[in-house]
């Protein structure tokens, strides 16, 4: 920077796209060259003409620091406030650090409520600060094994304000040698930041549902809370939100029913949603998807109780109010007409309206399991009604083994994620203690990082009267004292069947017997008796489980045995060498637990590269 004026002015640059303009002591000079240092003196440009800023016949040196500063970076801009005291007053313009501030990150918890420069200025600083702190905590999960658990909630607990960093931090773009752990561990952080965040919205509601005050949040809401802790991608604006706001306005355009025929109108809505739409009944009944409404909404089928929910969102966005009955085994939708009668709607055929006394008929004919006279049942359910049932479908989906959920995970984790929700809408009854042991069970094994949901348990327990509630806070404290020691120690906690696998393996390193093995960990191979690819966690030199007919292999059990993972599997097969053979498309494969082993896939060697914690047991492979 130039400590006084030049006797003569820099020559422009070619083909700059500055004007000239007039200065004071200087002829005619090039902007690009000698902004800076005119601004640092405090010189006032005259007669200027500069592309997209307002007419003007003076620039202060203010001006020329705004010019400045609108084409560098945030950091850059922090630290040019230092060099005096004209630099910092230009540098706090609200609309400035608002701008850096939403252009950076998409996802807050909570943002500023002003327009003040300085209280912008100072929540960009508190995000670059999380930021900074969960890039540390990132490189010790990927680093070390100790302490994961531990870290891995760190991160999770500056909620929606560490997404945007875990989303930077996955990209292909950074350090591809590790992109599969890095994927692996950040897909596994995103879904305890969703799942609080789920555990915190129903507790919520159920505190209002508890005091009797109206429901927090609509039903839509709450039937995408029960799909958002399966599928941490989803969001309520882009996906429910906005997709029921399309369908209301749609409506409403077409609508040349007058306003006071409630029965007609709700008529020409089924006529709009099921004729026109398209919306029905499912291709495959018991499917997850038919359960979670970002799905319903994209495929247009699903379960009455889902149509009857998107019934309902819709018809309330346009006034009309159609409420949702829990018929025995089919969900009916509801409306009260003009004259104070009320409708019955199946959503599977909404051609015609069904009266009360139709099915109260119905009820009747169902005498033999106890409903003959249980007219309650043709009330409307309550929102908590909703979601119980909803949640019991997806329970019922999961184990059915039908179809996978949208999030691309496991059968076994969608009924995990839905006894989650169910532990925190449910009362204490006797179905209450059952999931209870089947959730702790599923955190002990399969989801350690979910061990402060068992913290949130034990608060429950605390207000259930349980006659069983002992045993119950027991085996809820053992199980979050195990896993925490666990995390703390050198060799931090792994999934049970991982740990199994990789404790043989020690088992067979540390022998003096050595054997050659025909594929390597990391590679795809085919099973051809079964058709299916898998790729190679573990091996033994000979059969080392307890398996039946061994003796159909040409080599009976003295031959290698591998541990093999199929894509969005849950655990691993135990298959003979006989068995296998190398796959061709092995760079095709995908799966959601790749990043458990594997730190990126090595198109030389045409195999995944195993991680630190494979390679500490498997050296040689």
């Amino acid at each position: 920077m130039p400590s006084e004026c030049p006797e003569s002015p820099p020559a422009a640059h070619p083909g700059c796209p500055c004007r000239s303009f007039v200065l004071m002591r200087l002829p005619s000079v090039c902007m690009c060259e000698t902004t800076l240092w005119l601004a640092l003196g405090g010189w006032t440009v005259m007669e200027t003409s500069i592309p997209g800023w307002p007419n003007s016949n003076v620039l202060t040196s203010h001006d020329l620091i705004l010019l400045i500063i609108r084409h560098l970076d945030a950091v850059t801009i922090a630290r040019f406030r230092r060099i005096s005291r004209t630099w910092r007053d230009s540098c706090m313009v609200s609309s400035l650090w608002k701008s850096h501030t939403l252009q950076r990150w998409a996802n807050h918890s909570a943002l500023p409520q002003t327009s003040d420069a300085a209280t912008w200025l100072k929540y960009y600083g508190y995000r670059h600060t999380i930021d900074r702190e969960c890039y540390a905590l990132f490189k010790c999960v990927l680093s070390e094994r100790g302490q994961r658990i531990e870290r891995c909630l760190q991160i999770a607990d500056h909620g929606a304000n560490a997404v945007d960093f875990l989303v930077w931090i996955k990209s292909p773009n950074r350090e591809p040698s590790t992109l599969l752990s890095r994927q692996w561990h950040v897909d596994r952080i995103r879904g305890i930041i969703g799942r609080q965040r789920v555990v915190r919205e129903w507790k919520s509601f159920m505190a209002a549902v508890s005091s009797g005050e109206p429901s927090t949040f609509s039903l839509e809401y709450g039937a995408f809370l029960l799909s958002h802790a399966m599928d941490k991608d989803i969001e309520f604006e882009r996906d429910v939100n906005s997709v029921l706001h399309e369908l209301a306005e749609k409506f409403s355009r077409t609508e040349d029913l007058p306003e006071s025929g409630t029965k007609f109108r709700i008529k020409a809505l089924c006529e709009y949603m099921f004729r026109k739409n398209g919306y029905g009944p499912p291709m495959t009944y018991y499917s997850v998807a038919n359960s979670q409404i970002d799905r319903v909404l994209q495929d247009k089928e699903g379960l009455p109780l889902m149509l009857s929910l998107v019934l309902h969102a819709v018809g309330r966005r346009v006034g009309l109010q159609i409420d949702i009955i829990g018929f025995p085994g089919h969900v009916l939708s509801s409306f009260i007409d003009e004259d104070g009668k009320r409708w019955y709607i199946d959503t599977f055929n909404p051609d015609s309206f069904q009266s009360e006394r139709d099915c109260q008929q119905s009820l009747h004919n169902l005498r033999h399991v106890g409903f003959a006279n249980n007219l309650s049942i043709l009330q409307p359910l309550s929102d908590r009604g909703v979601y119980i049932r909803c949640a019991n479908n997806l329970v019922l989906a999961s184990t059915s083994g039908s179809a996978l959920h949208a999030g691309g995970g496991t059968l076994i984790e969608c009924m995990y994620c839905s006894f989650l929700s169910l532990l925190c809408i449910s009362g204490p009854d006797d179905t209450f203690s059952t999931i209870l042991m089947r959730v702790s069970n599923i955190i002990s094994q399969d989801q350690p990082e979910d061990v402060w949901f068992l913290d949130v348990l034990l608060q429950r327990l605390n207000r259930h009267e349980l006659a069983e509630m002992g045993r119950l806070r027991t085996l809820l404290e053992t199980v979050a004292v195990k896993i925490r020691n666990e995390d703390r120690g050198p060799a931090g906690v792994m999934d049970a069947q991982d740990e199994d696998v990789l404790a043989r393996a020690e088992r067979r390193r540390n022998s003096s017997d050595t054997i050659a093995v025909r594929f390597r960990i990391g590679e795809v191979v085919r099973n051809i008796r079964e058709n299916y690819s898998a790729v190679v966690v573990g091996w033994d030199p000979v059969c080392d489980m307890d398996l039946r007919r061994t003796n159909v292999f040409p080599r009976g059990r003295n031959q290698p045995f591998y541990h093999v993972r199929r894509s969005n599997r849950q655990t691993s097969h135990y298959v003979a060498e006989d068995l296998l053979e190398l796959d061709p498309n092995g760079s095709l494969y995908i799966g959601a637990w790749l990043g458990r082993f594997f730190d990126a896939w090595n198109e030389d060697t045409s195999r995944f590269i195993p991680n630190r914690d494979v390679r500490s047991v498997y050296p040689n492979d």
